[in-house]
């Protein structure tokens, strides 16, 4: 298991919201990504596009980082009021009218490969919500969900790569994450996550949740996701002194 620090934005849908993706990924993405980088060392950043119409989020972008001391450099960055965020969140009436979430935690995984930005990749990420009544046990999630989650909706598809976020914060300093947990499948194809959104809409999509109820009391939101990834490349070039 490989384990690195992460940051997720999520754009919860709600009605009257707007997501332009075609203005997100090519001009926000670079923009936010390469201004944070000169406050940050920020290893990738992607951003899932749901599928399905009645997605619970219109985005999920996760930005990941080479140590804790950068994410927290990041938070700090965007909680501090720098100059610099002000441009970056001008930028959002460009793009979407959603308040966005921010969390921040630990990723643990079994070596998934990052997609590139010449390619497009997919996923299912199952959201886990924090609320005042809300319970999660971290310590038995992975070892009890993959299997399960694997077993039910996975069957006999190969070069399914697993991931799960742990979250511990918000952006803000002290801050408490509106999400416990996020699980992520990465999966070979667009046929691969269609399998799993049928078998999740299904029976062993019900068993799955009724077997997560033995380690949390909160229903798991589920976002099935063509995912593109940002060419750093292009950030790093924002971020460079004129």
């Amino acid at each position: 298991m490989t384990e690195h620090p992460r940051v997720t934005i999520l754009y919860p849908a709600r009605s009257g919201g707007r997501f332009d993706f075609g203005y997100y990924v090519p001009n926000h993405l670079p923009l936010a990504v390469g201004t944070s980088l000169r406050h940050s060392a920020i290893t990738y950043c992607d951003a899932s596009r749901p599928i399905l119409p009645d997605s619970p989020y219109a985005c999920i972008c996760t930005v990941g980082f080479e140590s804790v001391e950068a994410m927290d450099n990041f938070r700090h960055f965007f909680a501090s009021g720098h100059a610099e965020t002000a441009r970056i969140l001008s930028d959002e009436p460009n793009y979407t009218n959603i308040t966005p979430l921010f969390v921040a935690g630990m990723t643990q995984g079994n070596a998934a490969p990052r997609p590139t930005h010449a390619a497009t990749a997919y996923r299912l990420q199952l959201i886990f919500p924090a609320t005042a009544k809300s319970q999660f046990n971290h310590g038995r999630f992975p070892q009890f969900a993959n299997p399960v989650l694997l077993a039910k909706l996975g069957r006999g598809i190969t070069g399914v790569h697993v991931e799960t976020d742990s979250m511990t914060a918000g952006v803000l300093p002290d801050s408490r994450p509106d999400v416990h947990c996020i699980w992520t499948a990465w999966v070979p194809n667009r046929a691969a996550l269609d399998t799993f959104a049928a078998r999740w809409a299904g029976a062993a999509g019900t068993e799955a949740r009724t077997r997560l109820a033995d380690i949390t009391n909160v229903p798991a939101q589920a976002v099935f996701a063509e995912v593109s990834a940002l060419d750093m490349a292009q950030a790093q070039a924002i971020a460079a002194p004129a």
